[in-house]
Formats: C-alpha cells, structure tokens, sequence
C-alpha cells in the first residue's frame, strides 16, 4: 500500500493492490473503507511499479 497512515480515510488517498484476484475481491468492501483501491493485476510486483 502506498498511503500513509495520515492518509487512510480520506477520499483523495489511492492504494494500488497486485497478485492473485480472489484474495483481493473477497476483502475489497474492507479496503476500501480504508481508502480508494485499485487492483493492477496477477502478478505480484506490478502494484509497485504504479
């Protein structure tokens, strides 16, 4: 996740998410009370290169 803590919960906050997609859907209602979530694919490191 690249918000800061100081971040979490405000609307403008983005947080980019990679990997496998059954994990991510079965907890986005979760994160995305965090913050804005964006999923950016299978493999693992491409939420980083973002």
């Amino acid at each position: 996740m690249t918000v800061p803590p100081s971040g979490i919960g405000k609307s403008e906050s983005y947080a980019f998410y990679s990997g496998p997609r059954a994990p991510f859907e079965a907890h986005r209602p979760a994160l995305e009370a965090l913050t804005g979530t964006g999923y950016r694919g299978e493999d693992p490191g491409l939420a980083a290169l973002f």
